[in-house]
Formats: structure tokens, sequence, C-alpha cells
């Protein structure tokens, strides 16, 4: 098998569970023709490069005659069983069965919180910071001069002038519309005005 795989890229899935090989007389690739002998069935793999298995779950059911898990199988499942036993002894769970800790050391929780868990919440000291900064802020305006009661008439200032400039802006959108609507003239006959 080492010489196959070697030299003409040939590979049997699960070789060591084969049973039988060459019995069909025909190309495992294209499954077509049935060749007179074992050797022109080499030859013909060889020349056309069927050297490999379709890697399709439907083509795959075809070689299941040939391979013999069933030893195996009862081994690994005595083994699979063994595992996950050591594993479930090992892991933890809370005592309302939300949260279970795996032996990495990392907890798991149970779906109905996923909604917590996917939450972004910030971190506590970020509240602290900001109100920091802001006391920091206000106690560096009040050195300046600048203190609350000035800054309040600075926003009742900036409200009526923005005020003011919006009462413009909607006399003059109203007048360019109505001028608009005078220039417009319809494709219809002029009685119709």
């Amino acid at each position: 098998m080492k010489h196959m795989s070697k030299e003409h890229g040939f590979l049997i899935p699960d070789f060591d569970y084969c049973l039988k090989i060459g019995a069909g007389k025909t190309c495992i690739r294209c499954n077509s023709y049935r060749f007179r002998d074992l050797d022109a069935v080499q030859k013909h793999m060889r020349d056309k490069n069927h050297c490999n298995f379709r890697i399709d779950d439907t083509e795959l059911v075809e070689f299941v005659d040939f391979y013999d898990y069933s030893i195996e199988e009862s081994d690994d499942m005595s083994t699979l069983v063994n595992v996950m036993k050591e594993v479930f002894e090992s892991c933890s769970a809370d005592d309302d069965a939300s949260f279970i800790t795996i032996p990495t050391g990392s907890s798991i929780g149970h779906r109905s919180l996923m909604r917590y868990f996917k939450q972004s919440l910030r971190p506590n000291n970020v509240g602290i910071k900001t109100s920091t900064n802001r006391a920091h802020a206000n106690f560096s305006l009040k050195q300046i001069g600048l203190n609350q009661p000035t800054s309040l008439l600075a926003v009742k200032l900036a409200k009526d002038t923005n005020r003011i400039t919006n009462r413009v802006v909607q006399k003059y959108q109203l007048k360019k519309g109505l001028a608009n609507n005078r220039i417009f003239v319809s494709a219809g006959r002029k009685d119709q005005m």
C-alpha cells in the first residue's frame, strides 16, 4: 500500500478495515466498465489517473461491503463511554444547574440566559471617570471666570438664535415654493387652468 500511495497517489480510506479488494474487476472511480482481469483494471486506473475515491456520501455507500468496522466499533464505544463518564464526573454544576464548570476551569451557562451573556455592559469605573472629568472641567471653568449662570445665559442665547434662523429659513423656502408653483405650466389645455 505504501508503494501505491507514493508512486500512484492511490489512497484507500480506512485501509485497516478493508475486507476484499479486486473482486468486482471495475474501476473504483468511473465504475462503468467491467474488465477481464485485475491487471487490466489497474492499467486503466493508472492510465486515466483514477487512483482515488470520490468523496461523495452517495458514492461511498457502494464500498460499505468492503469494510468491516464491527470489531472496532465495540472497542470505540466502550472507550467513548468511559471518556464521557470521566468528563461528566469532572464537571460540576451550580445548585440551580444554570452553570456548569468544565475541567479547564471555564464555566458554561444555560441557553435560557443567553440574552444576558450577549449584553455588552460598560465597566463600573467608566461612570466614575466621566463624573471625575466633568467635575474637573467645571472646576477649570470656574477658575477662568466662567461659572454656571453665564453658561445658562449662553445656552438661552443660542436657542433664541436658532429659533430666529429657522423662522427665516422657513419663510424663504415658502416664498421659493410659491414662486416655483407659478412657473409650472400644465401639460393639458390652457382652459383647464
